[in-house]
């Protein structure tokens, strides 16, 4: 079943685009997820907390209408602590650029990184900063210690732009492909 709040989000996000400046692409992924997945309100809330999400059984075709759209193509353990079966991109790609809204709130530094897992299925996780220019990378470094300090005390969150999800890569938000 569809889930009208998120229908009125897109709407939203489509009609304020130019004037909070945000992507297309984004608003396209977004809208990818909303019609070709089981998304519901709550999942939504998690993705933009920086849930790890795996696209069950889409053999790879969300990420594979995304990619071409990438800022930065991403080394695992250099720019990526994810890994990616695609060899070309071995820690998948960012494609974070504008901003995005949501309840409320403007993050205009988050990015979007997306990936294969080992069943060639589409990964994807928002994270809070994105690593564009020499300062976001600072920045983006500084939440990546944060994260790497949790995982060694075994507390470990995502950061996504607007909060922390505990579903991480050993614990992934999965949504179903329709």
């Amino acid at each position: 079943m569809y889930d009208s709040y998120i229908k009125n989000y897109l709407i939203f996000l489509y009609k304020n685009q130019k004037k909070l400046n945000i992507s297309l692409i984004i608003i396209c992924f977004l809208k990818a997820l909303y019609n070709f997945t089981y998304l519901e309100r709550f999942d939504l809330e998690e993705i933009f907390n920086g849930a790890y999400c795996i696209i069950k059984n889409d053999g790879g075709v969300i990420y594979n209408v995304f990619k071409k759209y990438c800022y930065m193509k991403c080394l695992y353990l250099e720019t990526s602590l994810h890994k990616s079966r695609d060899i070309g991109a071995c820690g998948g790609v960012r494609l974070g650029s504008g901003s995005i809204y949501f309840n409320g709130i403007n993050s205009e530094t988050y990015d979007l990184l997306l990936g294969l897992d080992k069943n060639g299925d589409t990964w994807f996780q928002f994270e809070k900063s994105r690593i564009d220019t020499i300062y976001n990378s600072f920045i983006h470094i500084n939440f990546m210690f944060v994260y790497l300090l949790g995982k060694f005390i075994n507390c470990s969150e995502n950061i996504g732009p607007f909060g922390y999800s505990k579903n991480t890569s050993k614990n992934p938000l999965i949504l179903k492909f329709r």
